[in-house]
């Protein structure tokens, strides 16, 4: 439905609004991250100052884009106002032709000084003033298009640097734990090195290790990278996940880096942040009980939770369950698992059977009933 006047005047009033406040929560970003980076620097890590300017870009970004949003609706307003100026003009154009076309007439008719010349002289007049006013407006309608058109595009361009710097800071941060180990391993590698040649074999075995390190850290920043882009988690929530990778890996047979690649699976799945959190560890002693790849457990319990109409908080006990079948079965419980559990998924999906012995050569476990 196309806009009166009226409408575009109090759109313009709202977007005036909008960009005010707009422009107020960046500057109050700006001061969060103005402290939070002092105090990074204070009592912080290089990578804390980094996290600080990633919270910061991401809700300046959120920002600019309802500015650069609010800005298009602006110049949408602007070009149909524009279109009702011109159509209201070429209307009074046509009223002043005949008034000027009236008063002549009277004129040659009455005489230029009759009542009936002199009232329509002042029409003709009164019209003629509208028409210029009228002038006015659209010439100053023309120049605020043109301006938010400019508006536009700079906002567009903010935004446009801002995901790059965003990109930038990120692969910085997913860098840093590299760049910090490689100084410290070639800190010692100096060290060693100094004390004499008589030592350079156990300068050589050292300087290994933080190679090693290194490595280590890097495939481990790589695979949460790669749950970060799955999932969506930033933030609070990456560093949870993160936390609670390393600690499994600490806890269990399997490395930091193989609990993360169980999490791209989780993620994959569908599974939130508190979800991976609470089933990483009934996945992971499945994983260690049956013999299989921790990345293949997680994707036969994800799959298996989903195909019974399960949910996350039910993995522990899913787990736990395959994994007294497969340490009590002289089978591989886990392969003969996977097959049944696909063959059959329809069916207990439909009808929510239990999971038992009859199909899969386990205990029961009953899905959640309806309603």
């Amino acid at each position: 439905m196309a806009k009166t006047l009226i409408e575009i005047r109090a759109e313009t009033s709202q977007y005036q609004q909008a960009m005010r406040q707009a422009a107020a929560e960046m500057k109050n970003l700006t001061a969060q991250h103005s402290l939070a980076a002092a105090q990074a620097k204070l009592s912080g890590s290089a990578q804390d100052a980094l996290r600080a300017r990633v919270t910061e870009l991401t809700s300046k970004i959120d920002v600019q884009k309802g500015i650069v949003q609010q800005n298009g609706q602006q110049y949408d307003n602007l070009k149909q106002k524009l279109e009702l100026q011109k159509t209201a003009h070429d209307q009074l154009k046509t009223k002043v032709e005949a008034a000027k076309k009236a008063y002549e007439d009277s004129a040659k008719a009455t005489g230029e000084d009759s009542e009936e010349t002199q009232k329509l002289k002042a029409e003709y007049e009164k019209l003629s003033s509208q028409l210029s006013t009228s002038e006015s407006q659209i010439t100053k309608t023309e120049t605020a298009i043109t301006k938010q058109e400019a508006a536009v595009n700079q906002s567009k361009a903010a935004l446009t640097e801002m995901e790059a710097e965003l990109k930038n800071v990120n692969a910085e941060l997913a860098r840093a734990p590299f760049d910090e180990y490689a100084a410290k391993a070639e800190k010692v590698g100096g060290t060693l090195t100094s004390v004499g040649q008589k030592l350079l074999p156990l300068s050589t075995g050292i300087a290994g290790l933080g190679v090693a390190a290194v490595k280590t850290t890097a495939d481990f920043d790589s695979e949460m990278s790669k749950v970060s882009a799955i999932s969506g988690a930033t933030g609070t929530d990456l560093d949870k996940l993160r936390g609670k990778a390393r600690e499994m890996g600490a806890k269990t047979k399997f490395s930091a880096s193989e609990a993360a690649q169980g999490m791209q699976y989780m993620a994959m799945a569908g599974w939130k942040t508190s979800d991976m959190l609470d089933g990483i560890e009934g996945i992971m002693n499945l994983a260690a009980a049956s013999g299989e790849d921790l990345a293949t457990t997680s994707d036969i319990v994800t799959d298996a939770l989903t195909a019974f109409g399960l949910t996350a908080k039910d993995s522990g006990h899913f787990a736990d369950i395959l994994a007294a079948a497969s340490s009590n079965a002289n089978t591989k419980a886990m392969d003969d698992w996977r097959l049944r559990s696909r063959k059959h998924r329809h069916d207990y999906h439909q009808v929510h059977q239990p999971i038992c012995q009859k199909h899969a050569g386990l205990p029961e476990i009953h899905p959640p009933a309806e309603g």
